[in-house]
């Protein structure tokens, strides 16, 4: 799973980000296409999650991209 950030989770606090979008892809690289095609008119960051045993998406530590206009 993916998740599309406003451009206040770029110093890696999502907590006060809001998701923009969620949505599942192939690959990272397909997911950063996504992504650039529904929101690259404006800043955003990109971030994957792993799924882990017990079902429940975990965030990752770095964004897979940030996006400035």
């Amino acid at each position: 799973m993916y998740l599309v950030f406003d451009a206040r989770a770029a110093n890696g606090d999502t907590e006060d980000a809001t998701v923009m979008e969620s949505f599942d892809a192939p690959s990272d690289s397909k997911a950063k296409q996504q992504a650039y095609r529904m929101w690259g008119d404006q800043p955003y960051v990109l971030y994957g999650s792993t799924l882990r045993d017990d079902g429940v998406y975990v965030e990752d530590e770095a964004p897979l991209k940030k996006h400035w206009c």
